[in-house]
């Protein structure tokens, strides 16, 4: 299939799902309809990318996508996205207070979270117990000999159970490890596209040797401080906030032309500001079936906790996805692919 011939139908088929979505009149408008098979799709997608976030099962409601399937947003999470990712207590009740207030109701919220509702009112509430359950009657035996007493009347309560950690988001459990060398058939792909690769900011000589840049910036150069130009391979460190700050610099140096094109090898974290800064500025995006097996000097090949994606920022986006579709699904920024 040529480039052209890819890009219009690609372009078709993002055009077919706008004209499918109709707004229903709730949720002030933004609950939408959307037909069964671009729910499908992006079921499929959703899976393969991040799975249970919650940002996304939030976008997916407003757009209908589970109802589309005829399944409940619990039913769609479990059964298709293969389950929730918990979140820290006060994650969640950050996420609870920003979904009660863009509209939707406690249940919806509670469906969302993957929690019970009576979660979310506590949350809500800042943790608190709820209130209206009965006082205690006062106990008509005294309390027994030798234990110490409790309120004058009552019994010795019992001791709390000790409360279970929540499980941490699998975004949480990332190692922070800056040495993650891309393989080789990435790279490959990457120069298929664009030509040649000029410059790798973060980069060293033993992952040179396969990304085959003609500039390298080291550690020890501190590629942040140094000029940025032509058509670039971007592999950043993993860690914060050096992550934020590449990913910053590199969405101004294409926007402001100095980099004319570049593929940037970075987690799926779709809901950081970081990964938000890049895909504005990007034709295409490919979310790799599972996760890359990335190797190290001296040892085996080995892959992180998280999935990844590569963001393409430049004129050719058909010949992006017409490169790495054989690594998994590649989406189009509407109006940056050409």
């Amino acid at each position: 299939m040529s480039e052209d011939d890819l890009e219009r139908r690609i372009r078709a088929g993002l055009a077919d799902a706008a004209a499918e979505v109709e707004p229903t009149g709730t949720l002030a408008g933004l609950r939408a309809r959307i037909a069964r098979e671009h729910a499908e799709e992006w079921t499929q997608a959703q899976a393969q990318v991040i799975g249970g976030s919650w940002r996304m099962i939030k976008l997916a409601v407003v757009l209908g996508v589970p109802a589309a399937l005829d399944m409940t947003t619990e039913q769609w999470v479990k059964q298709r996205l293969g389950g929730y990712v918990r979140l820290e207590i006060e994650e969640r009740r950050d996420a609870a207070r920003e979904l009660t207030a863009e509209g939707h109701s406690q249940r919806e919220t509670a469906d969302i979270l993957g929690v019970d509702p009576s979660t979310v009112n506590d949350d809500l509430q800042g943790g608190r117990k709820r209130v209206g359950y009965p006082t205690p009657e006062p106990a008509e035996e005294a309390p027994d000999q030798g234990k110490a007493p409790g309120p004058v009347g009552y019994p010795t309560p019992p001791p709390e159970p000790a409360a279970e950690p929540e499980p941490r988001p699998h975004v949480a459990r990332n190692t922070g490890e800056f040495e993650w060398y891309t393989p080789p058939e990435y790279i490959d792909a990457a120069v298929a596209v664009m030509g040649a690769i000029d410059l790798d900011p973060a980069s060293s000589e033993e992952a040179n040797a396969v990304v085959g840049a003609a500039r390298i910036c080291t550690t020890a150069d501190d590629g942040l401080a140094q000029p940025w130009a032509g058509r670039m391979w971007m592999n950043p460190p993993y860690a914060h906030p050096a992550v934020d700050r590449f990913c910053a610099r590199l969405a101004r140096e294409y926007e402001a032309g100095t980099v004319a094109e570049a593929c940037a090898l970075v987690n799926n974290a779709t809901e950081t500001a970081w990964f938000q800064v890049v895909l504005a500025e990007a034709a295409a995006v490919c979310f790799p079936r599972a996760r890359i097996r990335f190797w190290q000097p001296g040892r085996d090949s080995a892959a992180p906790l998280q999935g990844q994606a590569v963001l393409y920022l430049g004129p050719h986006g058909p010949r992006f996805a017409a490169e790495f579709l054989r690594f998994g699904p590649v989406l189009f920024t509407p109006g940056r692919s050409s």
